[in-house]
């Protein structure tokens, strides 16, 4: 039986329910969950899936995303950060004492930048005031970066002026203050991260005890990058939802040999952004007659592991690459995004120095 537990409201647990084939859970009183006032028997074998919240290690019972600090506690969160010796904003409990400047009220439980938008008048610590140029968010699942985005204006909005300043009107966004209800929000079509923000995103995760997590990361103007939070339960959007079934679904169908000792997945994630990457090959070797004429199929992503365990081996011809392609167009034990990926075949049957060229069209989900 595979669980999500996440005691708040939460579309995103919502949407995993439903593309896991999970069952909710809501209510959990340290030894025991409980829903509608009665008691959930979890039982050896079953999976729970944290979002947002954390459960003690349970004989039999296999936990993804427990974490080790308590609860969303920001502060807490910051301070194993730092601790860590990952670059992050500095924080404090006195900023009187602190020497410095252009400190920011903070919550232990804020959410979507709310307390920056209404400063807490008792906050509970300070973070200071850093001017990012950019800021992303990286959404690390055991140790590989599986979606990246930047934040922008939403659509309709102008960023705020002296003369229109913040919420002189609706469509004014916040000069700095980069969230939803400021008027941003996270692009992620075709946005390719760099290797330091995923070696960030990646270690930040880690260093909480985490298995997955939504990581915010600011870029100064001097090209520094300095970790902003870690969301254990993100908003997901943009093909962000099918990204996080597909991994959680790959964890949950790992036999006991393919975790290594650190219990992280010894099989790659699928990468970031539209999962075309995950169909690139190494250098091959194309035979068989040139077409001009792109070649179109529907297939469900898979990553190269899965890939070379289908075939033996990665595809070595273009027949092949499309027989592999067809073959992988079936119905899967969970609900995911068929895409439809244009193949460009080479120009003359050479050795090609690089990967096929893939476009695709924007996922869409399956009838149910």
């Amino acid at each position: 039986m595979i669980y999500v537990y996440s005691h708040i409201k939460s579309n995103g647990a919502r949407d995993l329910v439903e593309g896991l084939g999970a069952t909710r859970l809501r209510n959990f009183d340290g030894m025991d969950f409980y829903r509608k006032g009665k008691k959930i028997q979890i039982n050896e074998g079953d999976v729970i899936i944290c979002w947002g919240n954390r459960v003690p290690d349970m004989d039999g019972v296999r936990i993804l995303n427990a974490g080790e600090t308590v609860g969303n506690n920001k502060y807490k969160d910051a301070v194993a950060l730092s601790e860590a010796g990952l670059p992050t904003v500095s924080i404090t409990t006195n900023p009187a004492r602190s020497g410095n400047s252009g400190w920011l009220p903070r919550t232990n439980h804020h959410v979507g930048g709310n307390d920056l938008l209404n400063p807490p008048t008792r906050p509970d610590f300070f973070s200071q005031k850093v001017n990012f140029v950019n800021e992303y968010r990286l959404h690390s699942f055991l140790g590989k970066s599986i979606r990246a985005g930047k934040k922008i204006l939403r659509e309709g909005f102008k960023m705020a002026t002296p003369e229109a300043p913040f919420k002189s009107a609706p469509d004014i966004a916040h000069p700095w203050i980069r969230s939803y209800d400021a008027g941003w929000r996270i692009f992620y079509d075709n946005f390719r991260s760099t290797k330091p923000m995923k070696n960030i995103a990646n270690k930040a995760v880690k260093a909480l005890g985490l298995d997955f997590g939504a990581v915010d990361i600011g870029e100064t103007d001097s090209g520094v990058f300095l970790i902003l939070e870690v969301n254990r339960a993100p908003g997901l959007e943009g093909g962000t939802t099918e990204a996080y079934i597909r991994n959680i679904q790959r964890w949950i169908d790992l036999k006991p040999e393919e975790i290594d000792n650190e219990g992280e997945e010894k099989i790659p994630g699928i990468n970031e952004g539209n999962g075309i990457s995950d169909l690139q090959v190494e250098p091959l070797t194309f035979s068989g007659a040139a077409a001009s004429t792109p070649a179109t199929f529907s297939y469900d992503v898979e990553t190269p592991l899965d890939r070379t365990a289908r075939l033996g081996r990665s595809p070595a011809t273009i027949e092949e690459m499309e027989r592999y392609l067809r073959d992988i167009s079936r119905p899967t034990p969970i609900r995911t995004p068929t895409r439809t990926a244009t193949v460009t075949r080479p120009s003359n049957p050479r050795p090609l120095e690089g990967n096929w060229d893939f476009t695709t069209t924007p996922p869409t989900r399956r009838a149910r």
